[in-house]
């Protein structure tokens, strides 16, 4: 990770401003009804000033982690759904901007974010482990005439394959781009077949999250008979999710407090590694609370596809709206 980007591309002098948006969309004959949000609290004891703030899968079990950070030098942490656990990445004061995307390749999300006082850095923090070790990297030192207080997005901007990243200042009017340059144009082989990384079962007693530690084969991962559960539980369906990665099982109704066990064999990669032996992984199903009134439940990290599945169990599944961005 040592040396990944080259010096900055001054872009323009203008502010580039972008606007992101998530809508929930229930059909016809739940548009009457009235939806209410509960708020939930993650950390009562928060960092002082948490400016900066994102969302993203730091774990890789499937579902959407929180991150905040501390502009006045308390901190940047992650919070582990669904329990909401606290994890520091480090210390420091940072600014009002944070982006998490897969910098270094990996298959997992890395942190990115820039200073706005003190030595104005832009700084890359790589996840190892699924979010117990950060190894921090200096991608930009800052100094006279960069600041990076608006930007860090991550983006692959030339077209090769990997992300990189683009910045803007607080007390300067440049966009600045780093160009990563991890890729080198020669892609070695892959020989390592894929393992099993996580599996999940929360709010829909009919269905299970596996997720695996790389891209797999859609036939094979689409199979229901690679996988089987112990106690009883059949597996009727199986559906790739468009990360490549996470495999939504449909099963028969699991009950709560019981610990199962998955079974997963025959699964390939996309290069066609299959995998070396059967993955075993214990799991338990998880109730999520579907208190009268509320309409529908909607989980962070279900996947893709034209349907949006309600996990409350009242059967308002939405139709997922396009989203698109433009420059």
């Amino acid at each position: 990770m040592a040396s990944l980007y080259n010096k900055p591309h001054r872009i323009a002098s203008r502010r580039v401003l972008v606007l992101a948006g998530l809508s929930c969309f229930l059909p016809p004959a739940a548009k009457s009804d009235s939806i209410s949000f509960d708020p939930v609290v993650i950390d009562s004891t928060n960092p002082c000033n948490p400016h900066c703030k994102t969302l993203g899968d730091i774990d890789g079990d499937g579902f959407i982690d929180a991150l905040a950070a501390s502009s006045m030098v308390d901190g940047l942490f992650w919070y582990e759904y669904p329990t909401w656990n606290k994890h520091r990445i480090a210390s420091g004061a940072w600014t009002t901007d944070m982006q998490v995307g897969g910098v270094d390749g990996d298959g997992d999300l890395d942190v990115i974010l820039g200073e706005h006082m003190g030595e104005t850095r832009l700084l890359l923090f790589e996840n190892q482990s699924n979010g117990t070790v950060w190894v921090q990297h200096l991608v930009d030192a800052g100094g006279a005439g960069i600041d990076h207080h608006d930007g860090t997005h991550p983006v692959d901007i030339d077209s090769d394959g990997d992300l990189d990243i683009i910045s803007m200042g607080w007390f300067n009017d440049k966009v600045w781009l780093f160009e990563n340059k991890a890729i080198d144009g020669s892609t070695p082989a892959d020989t390592t077949p894929p393992s099993l990384q996580s599996v999940t079962a929360a709010g829909n007693p009919n269905q299970l999250r596996v997720r695996f530690d790389e891209i797999v084969d859609t036939t094979t991962a689409e199979t229901p008979g690679h996988y089987a559960i112990d106690l009883g539980i059949s597996v009727t369906g199986a559906t790739l999710g468009g990360d490549g990665r996470t495999v939504t099982l449909t099963t028969s109704t699991m009950s709560e407090g019981l610990t199962y066990t998955l079974t997963v064999t025959n699964v390939q990669d996309a290069a066609g590694n299959p995998m070396a032996t059967p993955g075993e992984a214990a799991f338990s199903f998880i109730v999520i609370d579907i208190s009268s009134g509320r309409v529908a439940h909607f989980p962070f990290g279900d996947g893709s596809g034209a349907i949006a599945a309600d996990a409350s169990g009242n059967g308002h599944h939405g139709t997922r709206p396009k989203i698109s961005a433009k420059w």
